[in-house]
């Protein structure tokens, strides 16, 4: 099967749908949350991330959702901006989950919640970075290991951050000059 997110003008809601890699055609389409337009255009700006027998949508209005890829059951869903206190970027959120671990970690860009990690089976909140109240930008979050140290790096709205995996703990933080 072929994942991919897209936009239903017709119900106005972002949709993840999963298709058959032989012809194309649609095996089961879901909504995970309401579509958002700009002078940009409107719909999706990432893709679903896949892990096991699991997929993590993220939409350009925030809303989260684990849904089954046999069948597409929503298994937990949220929204990062209002659950984080995250303020809706310029272009709309662009990114994709990144799924590390346990984690599933998406950059909110809220108020001591810059980037957040989620238990991946349940959507409930393993930390968020403290230290780390940068908007969110447009990239995905990326996971290296770093002179030792798991770290989750990022660029946000304000620079290239990176933060411990275990805990959030901010390491690193570049402005440009």
């Amino acid at each position: 099967h072929l994942f991919v997110q897209a936009m239903s003008a017709a119900e106005r809601t972002s949709t993840v749908a999963s298709l058959n890699r032989a012809d194309g055609k649609v095996v089961w389409r879901r909504s995970v949350g309401r579509s958002s337009y700009n002078d940009r255009g409107p719909g999706p700006r990432g893709t679903p991330t896949i892990d096991d027998d699991r997929l993590y949508a993220l939409t350009e209005s925030g809303d989260l959702a684990c849904l089954a890829i046999a069948d597409g059951t929503i298994k937990w869903q949220r929204n990062i901006l209002a659950d984080f206190g995250g303020r809706q970027i310029p272009w709309l959120i662009s990114e994709s989950p990144l799924v590390d671990g346990g984690n599933v970690i998406v950059t909110p860009g809220g108020p001591s919640a810059g980037i957040a990690a989620l238990d991946k089976m349940t959507g409930k909140t393993v930390w968020t970075s403290q230290q780390l109240s940068d908007e969110a930008g447009y990239a995905s979050p990326i996971a290296a290991d770093v002179q030792g140290v798991h770290v989750i790096m990022t660029l946000t709205a304000q620079a290239g951050v990176g933060v411990r995996a275990s805990d959030g703990k901010l390491m690193w933080r570049h402005t440009p000059v």
